[in-house]
This record gives C-alpha cells, sequence and structure tokens, in this order.
C-alpha cells in the first residue's frame, strides 16, 4: 500500500509532517509518496528536495 501525502503550505510545513508520519512505529510497512501543487504550496518543493526524503518516496506528483 502506497500512502501520497497530501496537504499543501510552505515546505517546512510539508517536511513536518512527512517527518511526523513516516517515523510512525508501522512506517516501515507502506511505501510512501509526495504529492506537489503547484498552485497551493509556497513555494513548489523542487524535485532535488522532494528525491532527498527519507525514506525517499517511491511515488512523487506535481498537481
Amino acid at each position: 500500500m502506497l500512502i501520497h501525502m497530501d496537504g499543501h503550505g510552505s515546505p517546512t510545513t510539508k517536511q513536518s509532517t512527512w517527518d511526523i508520519l513516516t517515523a510512525l512505529p508501522d512506517a516501515d510497512g507502506f511505501y510512501w509518496g509526495w504529492k506537489n501543487f503547484y498552485d497551493e504550496d509556497s513555494p513548489t518543493a523542487e524535485p532535488d528536495r522532494v528525491l532527498n526524503l527519507t525514506p525517499k518516496p517511491l511515488f512523487v506528483s506535481f498537481q
């Protein structure tokens, strides 16, 4: 199962949510995905920032 992280806001806010959820005890039982919004994220995360997340997202979308 892939959890496709949704949300909008600053990169710091999205990173914080990512860090909290991927640190949960059962987090290694899931695949992780990241969603970028062109018109709601401020600013939209650059690809290199997203690909350097830990754990590395298996799926990245731009909406």
